[in-house]
């Protein structure tokens, strides 16, 4: 049997936020949805232990930096606890804000997807080595980094992420055409046969009453 005949052991699950003041637009769930499944069937083959990926829609607060500058938050991902020593978490939770374009949720799904994959591969964890916020630290490949004496671009597994990215857009969306272009054709089809049935099936003709 061939990777693409195998079934996906992976699963996701989609949350809403109970204080969200409104239902999140069914399109950007929906947009989110077809993301995660479309990673989970093609980015996460060769990982073998079933994983789980719990999708929240929520509102998420902008962050400031140093200099007081806003920096706007679409989304972000947490590894789960970690079974066992060694072994990377069961599930990923992934927060998605839905004050977002469909376009921008797109690319937001994708890119907490990436880091998902990064946490599931164990490539990326955090490790407490004290108490309180300066006490994590960020495990990439091996090797400890404060995010606090770096600038967020610079994170390498926010530098691979990115890249992976702008990868993972273009395939999913010519798949997403692809699927598109395939249900079109589909639809097609059995209005036509629909059609040809009617036809078959035959109306009768109008009856013509006019005296001779």
């Amino acid at each position: 049997m061939s990777d693409q005949a195998k079934p996906c052991i992976h699963d996701y699950d989609l949350n809403w936020d109970p204080n969200l003041p409104n239902d999140p637009d069914e399109i950007l769930c929906a947009n989110v949805a077809n993301v995660v499944s479309w990673v989970l069937k093609n980015k996460m083959r060769l990982i073998m232990r079933p994983k789980m990926v719990n999708i929240t829609f929520t509102t998420i607060p902008d962050q400031y930096d140093e200099d007081d500058n806003v920096k706007r938050v679409l989304g972000f991902a947490r590894g789960g606890p970690v079974p066992e020593e060694g072994r990377a978490p069961n599930n990923v939770d992934i927060s998605i804000d839905i004050n977002q374009s469909h376009f921008e949720v797109t690319q937001t799904a994708v890119h907490e997807m990436c880091h998902a994959v990064q946490m599931f591969e164990k490539r990326l964890y955090s490790s407490r080595i004290g108490t309180g916020k300066d006490g994590i630290l960020n495990i990439w490949n091996g090797r400890a980094f404060s995010t606090r004496k770096m600038k967020y671009e610079d994170w390498p597994w926010e530098v691979e992420a990115r890249k992976m990215e702008s990868q993972w857009v273009r395939e999913y969306m010519a798949w997403a055409a692809d699927e598109a272009r395939k249900a079109k054709e589909k639809y097609e089809e059995e209005l036509a046969a629909a059609e040809a049935a009617e036809e078959a099936d035959g109306i009768p003709p109008e009856l013509d009453f006019t005296p001779a």
